[in-house]
């Protein structure tokens, strides 16, 4: 368990007689895919850092589903309802099989109280994710819905393994809720997106044009900046 905690963010700087009493009653667990992790309502009683895969935060109001986020591997969630004992707010599931190392929120808390550095790491995190979340509210405001797909995917590729081209970690019906759009409008906009030079086929999304796509979204509304040097890495 110290090993895996040298490659987590949350522990960066710390002293080993704090790693060790974070990791003490800390668990780690593998999940099947479209597991509940937690709904919005409950007290948190866990700290969840996600090692592998990929997990959706989500709201529902009963009659349908609302993709707010997607996290990836070395996201830690939800650190303010953890951390200051509050109630989730939305709604966390599994979208493949994910391992996730859980610290139990009263040490934290305790922790967090106590450890300067532990303080500076989470305050980094929450940070990190104040600035996704005010991008996504930025693209729901200014970009038309093919361009907050394009935005989306060519972060991706940027992200992926090869030049030009990533693969999609989500079904397409996530896909078009975390941009907030229907899936039959994700069908139209895909189509867009293949005229000016971003092509998605089945899960591969390879840019053919990227000056022309480049084009097509617009200016950035925000200042470029990168939140994983926030140990942020959500989408």
């Amino acid at each position: 368990m110290l090993q895996l905690a040298d490659r987590v963010a949350l522990f960066s700087d710390l002293e080993a007689p704090q790693r060790e009493r974070l990791l003490r009653d800390a668990e780690l667990r593998a999940y099947p895919e479209n597991s509940l992790l937690f709904s919005e309502g409950e007290a948190a009683s866990l700290l969840h850092v996600l090692i592998r895969g990929t997990v959706e935060l989500h709201k529902s109001d009963g009659r349908r589903e609302c993709g707010l986020m997607l996290l990836a591997p070395g996201d830690v969630f939800m650190p303010a309802a953890a951390v200051f004992a509050e109630p989730y707010l939305n709604s966390a599931r599994t979208l493949s099989s994910c391992q996730l190392l859980l610290l139990r929120a009263e040490v934290v808390r305790s922790e967090y109280a106590i450890c300067h550095q532990l303080a500076i790491n989470i305050g980094r995190v929450l940070a990190g994710q104040f600035r996704m979340a005010a991008r996504h509210i930025i693209d729901l405001k200014c970009l038309s819905a093919a361009q907050r797909l394009a935005v989306l995917l060519l972060r991706l590729v940027d992200q992926g393994a090869g030049p030009g081209r990533a693969r999609l970690p989500v079904s397409k019906r996530h896909l078009a809720s975390r941009v907030g759009m229907t899936p039959e409008t994700l069908s139209r906009a895909i189509q867009v997106l293949a005229d000016n030079g971003l092509i998605v086929r089945g899960t591969s999304i390879v840019v053919r044009d990227r000056p022309r796509i480049a084009a097509f979204c617009g200016a950035p509304p925000y200042p470029h900046s990168s939140e994983t040097e926030l140990d942020v890495h959500m989408l």
